[in-house]
């Protein structure tokens, strides 16, 4: 490590040589239907079968879905219960006493059942958490699969079955048989349509619970007992078939720039009231003959629903200070927008910033049209902002906002927030991807980086450049304040890097160095180059990084 003294700032340099590293995957084990490990997992083999093809969508960049979505383990933390002497434990919904017996199911028919409502609340909270919320990522999806399936999908609240049971026994006797309508029992087991219900509704009201499955009540001694969970226990092993398809009930509707979040909480309402319509239409086939179609479409739904709560549009923006003049300090904002979806373009495309100056007082906005945007393809937009701003109300805040139309699963919006707080520290992350960094030095090179981003505080700022190729250096995350929110968009970036190409390391560091000076607001600046040092274009990497103290 070399320090070099600047003209107006002070800057060093850093040459990281890249070793080796191991990677090691386990295999998960699958059970049957349930959430209780490790007898049945159903509910753990639906999320990791969903999250495996939301991850296959976006292979050709690694580190985007974990920028926008939980990673699979951190879902799982919040799913699944462990049996104990004192009945279950864990983080998951089926819990006992976690959560309520009417947020699992839905019955279409009569309409009767809180599902709908749960997993809208849970799609509320995820978006409005920046999906940071693990238990809403969980939950809404566990609510979901339950009414996807036969034995969620008959019922009523507490109330509805009291009042039919107290009309049934008004005269006060105890031989009154109590019969409930098909709408109620559904096909579960076949239905007689002269059954007495009564000894399950007593035993019901016995629990206290707030939601009434005759089929769940059936047993005469527990529930583990009832028809509900012998066809959970009935269910084959699992096995992982499932085609990645979406659901054809989900509609994104219109993009807009106002409440995404509460767009989703309705869409998911909607969808969960429609996907328990239709697998009530094949309640009794699923029941008998096919119960591993019961659990392709719980996956489906949960593919579905997960995707439709965060954007393949993926925005960027550089703000570079224009000086200041009369009182007024003038900023120029740069905006990039990329669309992370490989099989689908978007239409409409639209962006807007909106800036906020250190008061919280709203002193710009604009909006451009992009137009269409091809999958996988990013455009920088044509029309930098400028922006001029009183300079005694302090640092300001700019709001980048994003919308475009998919016809698959999206939330259609994205944002972007950057304050301009003071920067005491400005870090460049120069990477070489080069074909000589193929395999493990290339993986190492993105672990130190992304340890480097996790290692700035608030105070900081980061740009990544990366380089491979003669003539090819470019900026992929332009400076960024190292937030909490921000280093994960940061670290995704860098974990999407592959190897391949030259090795133009001269070029690279002049590159950098230019960035570094004309970019950065920091009072420290900070170039660290992480490659295995061979150069392979014409230039002369000493020399170029002596000439940064220039």
């Amino acid at each position: 490590m070399k320090k070099m003294k600047a003209k107006r700032k002070s800057a060093w340099i850093m040459v990281v040589a890249v070793g080796l590293a191991a990677i090691l995957i386990r295999p998960v084990p699958i059970g049957g239907w349930g959430s209780t490990t490790p007898f049945y997992d159903t509910h753990q083999f639906i999320v990791r079968t969903a999250y495996t093809c939301l991850e296959n969508r976006f292979v050709h960049l690694p580190g985007f879905l974990a920028s926008v979505f939980p990673t699979i383990d951190q879902i799982l933390s919040q799913e699944g219960n462990t049996l104990a002497s004192g009945g279950t434990s864990g983080n998951g919904p089926d819990v006992e006493g976690s959560s309520l017996y009417s947020q699992h199911w839905y019955n279409p028919r009569f309409p009767s059942g809180n599902a709908p409502a749960a997993t809208a609340d849970f799609g509320l909270r995820l978006v409005n958490s920046k999906r940071t919320d693990l238990q809403a990522a969980a939950w809404g999806a566990h609510f979901l699969a339950d009414v996807s399936t036969p034995v969620h999908l008959n019922g009523v609240m507490q109330e509805v079955i009291l009042g039919i049971y107290n009309s049934a026994t008004a005269s006060g006797t105890n031989s009154n048989p109590v019969p409930l309508p098909q709408s109620i029992t559904g096909f579960m087991g076949g239905v007689d349509p002269g059954r007495d219900w009564r000894t399950e509704i007593e035993r019901f009201i016995a629990s206290g619970n707030d939601f009434f499955d005759p089929w769940y009540w059936d047993s005469m001694f527990t529930p583990v007992n009832s028809t509900h969970s012998q066809w959970e226990r009935a269910n084959p092993a699992h096995q992982p078939t499932f085609s990645c398809t979406f659901s054809s009930f989900w509609d994104n509707g219109m993009a807009s720039f106002s409440d995404p979040a509460v767009g989703f909480s309705t869409r998911v309402s909607k969808f969960t009231v429609d996907t328990a319509l239709s697998a009530d239409s094949h309640q009794e086939d699923w029941q008998m003959r096919t119960p591993q179609a019961a659990l392709d479409n719980a996956i489906e739904s949960v593919l579905t629903m997960w995707r439709g709560s965060f954007s393949a549009l993926q925005p960027k923006m550089e703000i570079t200070p224009g000086g200041s003049s009369g009182g007024k300090a003038r900023y120029d904002v740069t905006a990039t927008i990329k669309n992370c979806e490989k099989r689908e373009g978007a239409a409409n495309v639209r962006m807007k910033l909106t800036v906020f100056n250190g008061f919280g007082t709203k002193v710009f906005e604009q909006e451009q049209v992009v137009g269409s945007l091809g999958g996988d393809t990013e455009l920088q937009v044509p029309q930098p902002w400028q922006v001029e701003i009183d300079s005694s109300t302090g640092e300001p805040r700019f709001v980048l906002e994003v919308i475009g139309e998919f016809d698959l699963p999206d939330l259609q919006y994205a944002s972007l927030e950057q304050e301009l707080k003071p920067v005491e520290n400005s870090l460049v992350l120069l990477i070489d991807c080069s074909g000589s960094m193929q395999g493990d030095k290339i993986e190492n090179a993105k672990a130190t980086a992304q340890g480097e981003v996790g290692n700035m505080d608030e105070k900081s700022e980061v740009a990544v450049i990366i380089f491979s190729g003669c003539g090819n250096v470019r900026v992929i995350a332009p400076f960024t304040i190292t937030t909490d929110a921000n280093k994960q968009s940061l670290i995704s970036s860098i974990g999407g890097i592959s190897a391949g190409g030259g090795t133009p390391l001269a070029e690279a560091i002049e590159f950098a160095g230019v960035y570094l000076r004309g970019k950065s607001r920091g009072q420290n600046l900070n170039l660290i180059i992480l490659s295995d040092g061979e150069e392979t274009c014409s230039g002369n990497p000493s020399e170029k990084a002596r000439g940064l103290n220039r």
